[in-house]
C-alpha cells in the first residue's frame, strides 16, 4: 500500500501549542523571555502557541526539551501507557522542575520527602494506617 497524501492523517499542532503556552505561563515567563531562550521572534512563538504553527524539527526539539514536554501523548494518543513509561515521564518532568528551583526551595522539598520516607517506614514497621492530619503528623 502506498502512503500518499490521500490516506495520510494530518497532525494538528494546536494542542501542543497550547501546552507550550501553558508551560511558559507556569514558569511565569513572558513570551519575549521564552523567545529569547529559543532564539526565535516573539511573533513566531505566538504563532506556535496560538495558531498551531508547526516549527521545524530542530526548533521543535528545543521547545520540547526547554519546557520538558513529552510528545508521546500527542504522537501515540491511543497507545496504552505502561507504568514504566509513565514513571519515566514523571521522573523527567520532576528533574526539569528541580533544575528551576533555588537551594532553599530544594531543602524544603528534601525535608518533605524525608518526612514521607519516615512515615512510610513507620507504617511499614507498625503495619498500621498512616497518621491523619488531625493527629498533627501531616
Amino acid at each position: 500500500m502506498n502512503y500518499s497524501d490521500t490516506n495520510r492523517e494530518n497532525f494538528d499542532f494546536a494542542k501542543i501549542g497550547r501546552e507550550i503556552k501553558a508551560e511558559r505561563e507556569r514558569r511565569d515567563w513572558t513570551r519575549e523571555q521564552a523567545a529569547v531562550r529559543l532564539d526565535i521572534s516573539e511573533s513566531y512563538l505566538k504563532a506556535i502557541e496560538n495558531n498551531g504553527c508547526a516549527p521545524g524539527f530542530q526548533l521543535f526539539y528545543r521547545i520540547m526539551t526547554l519546557f520538558r514536554i513529552s510528545v508521546d501523548k500527542y504522537f501515540f494518543p491511543n497507545a496504552a501507557t505502561d507504568n514504566k513509561s509513565r514513571d519515566a515521564s514523571l521522573y523527567l518532568r520532576a528533574a526539569g522542575l528541580l533544575r528551576e528551583r533555588e537551594a532553599g526551595e530544594l531543602y524544603v522539598l528534601i525535608s518533605a520527602m524525608d518526612s514521607m520516607d519516615a512515615l512510610k517506614k513507620k507504617t511499614d514497621d507498625e503495619e498500621g494506617p498512616l497518621p491523619t492530619a488531625e493527629e498533627g503528623v501531616l
